[in-house]
């Protein structure tokens, strides 16, 4: 992706940003590098969906820029590439087809922090009665307090989810940065995110 296709991705995250204010889903298919122009003008591999496909670390950073300062990963499919001619097009990069749930809060940290706090899942989200899923590594079982991170606090509390979590502990005392990775409700249930409930999704 050239500096042309970069602004223009910018701009439209951007727009995306001002538009939809606190939360936005963005499914795409993305590479694993950066990819020469000629394979985004390509038309075969255009027609495939996977020309002009963007970095994901360069997603990432567009949407940080739009306001967005914690993009969560709802599922992630890698691309399997069949065809001969399609993969001798596009050499050794790797392609995913991959769903984020951002959301655009003030005060969001550039990395996960720990403020002690946690959460518990009231239940009843309609099609997540008893289980929410938030992300690929956030899952809440119903009843059930969970260890998050302040970002995580946030989404809960400061969105369209406040009314079915409870907060328990306060942003007051910083007890340094938050050991990242899956809550325990995700962790007995690896491999279900991907089947993400529509309720919680939309």
């Amino acid at each position: 992706m050239d500096e042309e296709q970069l602004a223009v991705a910018r701009d439209t995250a951007i727009w995306h940003a001002d538009r939809f204010r606190y939360e936005l889903y963005i499914s795409d298919i993305f590479a694993d590098r950066r990819l020469p122009h000629a394979t985004g003008t390509d038309p075969i591999l255009y027609a495939e969906c996977l020309g002009g496909a963007l970095y994901q670390a360069d997603f990432v950073t567009l949407a940080k820029c739009a306001g967005f300062a914690d993009p969560g990963v709802v599922s992630t499919s890698p691309i399997s590439i069949q065809n001969d001619e399609i993969s001798t097009k596009v050499g050794a990069a790797r392609f995913m087809s991959v769903t984020y749930r951002l959301f655009k809060l003030e005060g969001l940290d550039e990395q996960c922090e720990d403020y002690g706090q946690s959460a518990v899942y009231r239940g009843g989200l309609e099609g997540a009665e008893a289980f929410f899923w938030l992300d690929d590594h956030h899952a809440f079982e119903r009843g059930r307090p969970e260890r998050v991170c302040v970002n995580t606090a946030a989404m809960l509390s400061s969105t369209r989810f406040a009314q079915w979590f409870e907060m328990l502990g306060s942003r007051t005392t910083h007890f340094g940065a938050y050991p990242s990775g899956p809550t325990m409700a995700a962790s007995e249930r690896a491999g279900e995110a991907a089947r993400c409930s529509l309720a919680g999704c939309c």
